[in-house]
């Protein structure tokens, strides 16, 4: 995935970035934080490669409090490919939309889910 960084107008808080450099783990099982499956990561790039176990979920962080949830420029990638056995996806920034989901509501709001799945 390459990274939404530096900031810009749109502000992403930049947290997916944080985990990567600190090589994060979540305290919990509940979530996979990125420096649990970090394979690299190019900070003159900002391009990250993961590996995430079949059936695992990862977070992959957040936004600025008070923007839309649903605007890709508010989200800390602009670009992701994802490669399984079976598929592979590639979605650039406003496609990356096409693999948001809405499951729930959280804080009052929509809470968005990014969710890699084959179309």
């Amino acid at each position: 995935m390459k990274l939404n960084y530096p900031t810009n107008d749109y502000r992403p808080d930049n947290y997916f970035r944080e985990q990567l450099l600190e090589k994060d783990t979540a305290r919990t099982s509940y979530y996979n934080f990125a420096g649990k499956c970090l394979v690299s990561f190019d900070t003159t790039t900002n391009i990250a490669i993961l590996k995430l176990p079949p059936g695992n979920e990862i977070n992959l962080g957040t936004i600025r409090a008070g923007l839309h949830r649903n605007d890709y420029r508010t989200w800390e990638f602009t670009q992701i490919t994802a490669t399984t056995k079976n598929f592979k996806i590639e979605a650039t920034d406003k496609n990356i939309m096409d693999y948001v989901e809405t499951p729930t509501c959280a804080f009052g709001g929509s809470k968005y889910a990014f969710i890699i799945k084959q179309k």
